[in-house]
């Protein structure tokens, strides 16, 4: 059971990154089982609807893997503002380390891509916002901000995120996401919609 589970997650884990890299149609069930080493017939056992089950897996993955980040960060900061801050980091430190091949847990290609494919994909993506966004409102409640407020920043902060992972994708620049990390007080402490000192 182990050495299936492990299979899964490897096919899962080998996919998110080829899609993220080379894009849902420019990538092929027969590389990702090559490049997963998972043995021929595991694909369609663990996905057998193919690859868009697949590809829904993926962004679930990327969804749980941001929400775990940014619950980790909440708990072991002070403060909204650094442990949100310290959230971005983790995301510059991890495309620093991996010369951007792997450094991405939001994926947002992916997302704008599959979500024109399938009504069904689209829902997925949609999900997956919809959480990020939820988790970061209760966050930025907590900082103090008024539920008007927690909602516009909520949807800039994703916003900003999206915009820095095209950026520092194209260019192979983490300075975006330090951008990002550097404007997040303002964010988290300003008022009227998070704007402010």
């Amino acid at each position: 059971m182990v050495d299936r589970n492990h299979t899964r997650d490897r096919i899962v884990e080998t996919a998110s990154r080829l899609f993220l890299l080379q894009g849902y149609h420019a990538t092929g069930l027969s590389q990702i089982v090559k490049e997963s080493k998972a043995p021929k017939g595991s694909l369609y056992h663990f996905f057998p609807e193919g690859k868009e089950q697949l590809a829904m897996e993926c962004i679930s993955l990327s969804k749980r893997a941001v929400l775990d980040s940014l619950r980790s960060c909440m708990e072991s900061e002070p403060s909204v503002s650094k442990a949100l801050q310290a959230f971005v980091r983790g995301i510059t430190e991890s495309a620093g380390a991996n010369d951007f091949a792997e450094c991405i847990p939001f994926s947002f290609w992916m997302f704008v891509e599959t979500s024109g494919i399938s009504d069904g994909l689209r829902q997925a993506c949609q999900t997956v916002f919809s959480e990020w966004q939820g988790s970061l409102e209760a966050a930025l409640r907590q900082g103090g901000l008024d539920p008007e407020s927690a909602v516009k920043s909520a949807i800039l902060i994703i916003s900003m995120l999206e915009g820095a992972v095209i950026l520092a994708m194209t260019n192979k620049d983490t300075r975006p996401f330090r951008l990002v990390e550097e404007f997040m007080p303002v964010l988290v402490n300003g008022t009227d919609g998070g704007v402010g000192n």
